[in-house]
Formats: C-alpha cells, structure tokens, sequence
C-alpha cells in the first residue's frame, strides 16, 4: 500500500467511467462543480473502481506512520503528511495542553502562539464555566496564519492557514494532558464538533496543498493502550492541488487501532458513506458488511467492501472486495446488473490497488 496525504479521495478516483447520467452538484467558494449523479460499475472498469476505492479507504485508518488516519486520504508514493485524523487529534491534543488566564465566564478571550518553524496560531476560547481549560461547553478556534510546522520522521512538514473549531459535547476522563506534556490523559472520552473554515494545508516537501471545508462529529475513547473512534457527518468537502474536487457525504467511519502501534498489534476499520468526486464524474457508495482487520502496518487480512454505483435497469452494480487471509490477495467479484447475477474476477493483490 501506498504512503498518504490528506487529501478527501474518490473511491471512483481513477475509474474508467461508464454509465454517467444527469444529477445534482455541489459547489463552494472555489467554483469547482462535482457532480454527483451515480457511476455504473462493470466487470471491464472493476480493477480500476477497486483502485479507486480500496486504496483511498484503507488508507484512510492506516496511515504510512502506523497511526490510525481516518476521514480523507488518498494514496500517493512519496506522502508522510498528516491525515484529517492526525491533524483533528493533534489540534485536539494541542487544546486540552492549554492554560487560559481566568476571564468572565463565557466570554471570548485570545492569544498568540507560535509555530514550530514560522507563522502563528491565534487560539479563541470560550469558556463557559471560567475553568480556564477547556471543558464541556467550551468553544475553542485556532486560526492559523502561515503557520509553518517542520518534516519529522513520520511526517512531511506543512504549511497551515485557515481555521478549524472545537465544540466540546461530552469527556469523561482527564481533558487536560496531565503531567507528562504531550501525553494525554487516560483512560479518556470524549466526543466533539469539528468545523473546518477555508482550511488549507500544504506538504512543504510535495507542494500539495488540499483544502478543506464542512464540520463533522468526532468521537474517541483511549484506554492508555488503543484508540478507538468514530468520525460522522453529512457534508465535507476537500479541493486537492492534483486529485481534484471531492465531497463526501452521510458517511460513518469508524476505526480501533494500538497507541503505539507494532507489527502485530491488531487494527480495524469500516468504512459506510457515498463520495462525489470531478475525476470520477460522479458517486459511488462504499460499505463494510465485514470489517476489514489486520496488524501493525500491513494490509487486511480479513474483512469485506461493497462498492455499490449506478442502476444497469432497475438493478444495483456492485463491487465486492475480500480480503484474502494472506494479506497479499484481494478478491473482487462483480455484479453488472445485467441479471446474470454475480460474476468472479481475477482476484487482485492490496500492492495492485
């Protein structure tokens, strides 16, 4: 599998599209249009639809570094950059390390910080019961100016301008990082809103920048060994400087993988929501009846996706993965709607897609 970057992918990324009809589209302030109307998935474009979902999906919980990375990534050779996931838990982090001078409960105070390498982040912070940290209740927005962050050895460095939002809705555990710095607390709970605005952020090594724009809700349980997390919403939208426009929609995906990940410490992740995509020319809706599962930083070795798109008649076209117990192989069978029912293919390998 390849390294990612964050990045929103169509699971139609680089399908030879058939089948597209008339729909809606969805626009933003960049004036790109994506269309959303269905793709129809056959057995002559079904290595390129398993391309184009399986490797966006399964890099979405499995980052290059080990790290869960969940929500919006697609693969590219040479990325270590952050994840949505990377970038929404470290903020989150960053926040509850914060100590904010006592204020009038509810009112909005702001300060400065600076970035590792140049540039600043001006945090806002409401705080609703004068606890001067950040709490349920609380409203904390780091703005971002140029805020330049160096390359580590998990990571390409970034440039990030635009601005992300918390909204604390419930913890149950130490909200705050406690005594080692950088280290959160647990065992821990938490759940919160994420809202993106004109958020943008550039790999420094790459040049690829993506922006981001929508909100999601963000629910994460650490017991000091695993992480465990669902991310939701009904609307994100990403613009990448080389894969195009992409809108996700109603998705659900939900990921359980080790703190410190090793090479046998068990992951798992599902994946239920539909993506628009300019490249693709339309949608397509991914499930996981069955889990995909493996260890460390290899592929599944188990687990099922159902790649559902446009109607042939009045019947579905589907795509449906199985990981092979090997972890190499990846089996693909493919129902054209034609009534001819399902029909195995060549099975596939995780290096292939």
């Amino acid at each position: 599998m390849k390294r990612i970057h964050l990045a929103l992918a169509s699971l139609g990324a680089v399908m030879f599209i058939a089948g597209c009809g008339g729909g809606e589209y969805s626009t933003t302030s960049s004036g790109t249009t994506i269309p959303t109307a269905a793709v129809q998935i056959t057995p002559t474009n079904a290595p390129s639809v398993a391309k184009g979902a399986v490797t966006p999906a399964q890099s979405m919980v499995k980052s290059g570094g080990g790290q869960a990375g969940v929500v919006g990534v697609v693969a590219q050779t040479s990325g270590r950059s952050r994840t949505v996931l990377d970038i929404s838990l470290a903020e989150f982090n960053r926040a509850r390390g914060l100590k904010f001078s006592p204020a009038v409960a509810g009112a909005i105070a702001s300060f400065s910080l600076n970035c590792t390498t140049s540039g600043t982040v001006t945090v806002s912070f409401q705080d609703t019961d004068n606890s001067t940290t950040l709490t349920v209740g609380d409203v904390l927005t780091m703005a971002f100016n140029n805020c330049v962050e160096p390359t580590t050895a998990t990571e390409n460095g970034s440039t990030t301008n635009g601005s992300m939002t918390f909204a604390i809705t419930s913890a149950n555990g130490p909200l705050d990082l406690g005594a080692a710095a950088g280290t959160p607390g647990a065992p821990f709970n938490a759940s919160f809103t994420l809202t993106f605005s004109y958020f943008t952020s550039k790999d420094n090594v790459t040049n690829l920048t993506d922006a981001i724009i929508g909100d999601f809700s963000f629910s994460t349980s650490d017991d000091g060994t695993n992480t465990t997390g669902t991310m939701s919403g009904t609307s994100l939208r990403m613009d990448s400087s080389v894969d195009g426009a992409f809108l996700m929609t109603y998705y659900s995906i939900s990921f359980t993988e080790a703190n410190v990940p090793s090479t046998t410490t068990p992951y798992s992740f599902s994946v239920n929501m539909t993506i628009a995509s300019t490249v693709a020319y339309g949608s397509v809706t991914v499930t996981t009846p069955t889990p995909f599962t493996g260890q460390g930083n290899g592929d599944p070795t188990a687990g099922v996706m159902v790649i559902t798109g446009a109607k042939n008649g009045t019947n579905n076209t589907t795509l449906t993965l199985t990981a092979n117990i090997d972890g190499i192989h990846v089996g693909m069978v493919v129902d054209d709607g034609s009534g001819s029912g399902p029909q195995p293919l060549a099975a596939t390998t995780w290096t292939a897609i």
